[in-house]
């Protein structure tokens, strides 16, 4: 059911959240030096610190990285994390106040991350759902009309803002115009590998095996092998070729489509159409809109708990799309006459 899942994300989440917190304080007050992988002992001489797991920064102001070992993983998580919890809050679930203190707990996190990524997530997630509450309390298409129009309108002006701006405003999130080394040293390579094979791509592999031949030392930052593309859609469009974009973004799409009108749709099932909305199902679309922003500069939402996302979402939205309503109540939601009874 929706309410579990939201239960699920938000235990997972915890987890993520305190296991950073004990391990950055564990390397800082007890070890006091960076920790590598696996633990393994440091050895003598320089080492990049792009290799460290841990880089012993929690009381220095600098990037921390977490138990996920990665800013920007880290930093992301935390943002799902703040949004599950206000969702928690909002359906005024058991524990709110513990909820809130998780919420400042993930914010400081993705603060201290510092991750620009993260930070464009977070803005686009806040309009979206700025413009969901928007179309929640308009009551006629027209208006609906209206305020797609003038929202339309805006983020094409702030896009446009967002290209002729961009390296001061990624100088002063802390980063090059060339989105860190991407489209210099990565998307360079990775396009002149996909032009190889347009159609069908190279072959599946997602994250990229830095051993295999086929990547080892073939792109490599801080003398570590990348093992992505840092963009979902090239990187999909090298192994996959224009078939599994085609594929990908039809995917993306109708998960985009089902999770916006499950968020400002009232539940309906009948002739009444009345029914309040739910705080729960804002979480959907607000966790694809940050997949999809992340996807520009990452390729997690194409591997590992991205793609649990996209999937376990799409096919929620398909089998149930109403919360408090579906198979757990042994019954169609088209063959119910009555209001389904509420899940507490």
């Amino acid at each position: 059911m929706w309410h579990e899942i939201v239960q699920a994300l938000g235990s997972a989440f915890k987890w993520i959240i305190g296991l950073s917190i004990a391990l950055e304080l564990t390397v800082s007050l007890v070890l006091h030096h960076p920790l590598l992988p696996n633990f393994a002992t440091l050895p003598d001489g320089d080492i990049d610190p792009h290799w460290y797991w841990v880089r012993d920064n929690f009381f220095d102001g600098g990037r921390i990285q977490g138990i996920v070992g990665n800013s920007n993983v880290l930093a992301i998580i935390c943002l799902f994390a703040i949004i599950t919890f206000g969702v928690r809050i909002a359906v005024r679930a058991r524990w709110r106040v513990t909820h809130a203190l998780w919420i400042v707990a993930a914010g400081y996190l993705m603060f201290r991350a510092s991750s620009a990524t993260a930070y464009l997530c977070g803005l686009a997630a806040a309009v979206v759902l700025l413009v969901a509450i928007l179309i929640r309390r308009t009551r006629t298409l027209g208006g609906r009309t209206r305020i797609y129009a003038t929202c339309g309108g805006i983020v094409a002006v702030a896009v446009a803002a967002l290209v002729v701006f961009r390296e001061p405003l990624f100088a002063a999130l802390g980063r090059g115009a060339d989105l860190t080394g991407r489209t210099d040293v990565i998307w360079s390579k990775v396009l002149e590998r996909a032009a190889q094979h347009p159609i069908f791509g190279n072959g599946f592999s997602s994250p990229w095996i830095p051993t295999d031949p086929a990547f080892d030392e073939w792109i490599t930052d801080h003398g570590i092998t990348v093992f992505h593309a840092h963009n979902m859609w090239l990187d999909v469009l090298m192994q996959l070729g224009v078939v599994g974009l085609v594929l990908m973004a039809a995917a993306y799409l109708s998960l985009l489509w089902r999770a916006w009108f499950f968020a400002v749709d009232r539940p309906r099932w009948d002739l009444r159409a009345d029914r309040p909305f739910s705080p729960l199902t804002l979480l959907p679309v607000l966790f694809t809109v940050v997949l999809l922003v992340q996807g520009l500069a990452e390729s997690t939402p194409i591997m590992l708990w991205g793609w649990m996302l996209l999937v376990m979402f799409s096919f929620k939205l398909k089998a149930v799309p109403l919360v408090g309503v579906g198979l757990s109540e042994r019954s169609r939601v088209t063959e119910r006459g009555h209001e389904a009874r509420r899940v507490p």
